[in-house]
């Protein structure tokens, strides 16, 4: 089971209903955004108790095609590294 954005923003609006779904909606995308736009421009993201994001390069390599065995150059891409926080390892362990 995965856990969706649309699922926060649910619990958002219970926990609190004076506010309006749409604005809640709004204030969540422009949190989610932020957190996008400060890691494309190569920044990183700490989120105090949940973790942090931050944009690591991963090197070109030669790989192998699983079905027919070629040798094959896959090029350099970055990625997103999430470290937890230590609170999340500590219930996690």
């Amino acid at each position: 089971m995965s856990f969706v954005k649309k699922q926060i923003l649910d619990s958002l609006c219970d926990q609190y209903n004076q506010y309006l779904r749409r604005d809640l909606s709004k204030v969540l995308n422009l949190v989610f955004n932020e957190i996008v736009e400060s890691i494309a421009r190569n920044q990183r993201v700490e989120i105090r108790s949940f973790g942090s994001f931050e944009l690591r390069q991963q090197k070109a390599r030669l790989g192998r095609n699983p079905i027919s065995g070629e040798r094959l150059e896959i090029p350099a891409k970055k990625n997103v590294h999430w470290k937890m926080s230590k609170e999340i390892f500590q219930k996690l362990d």
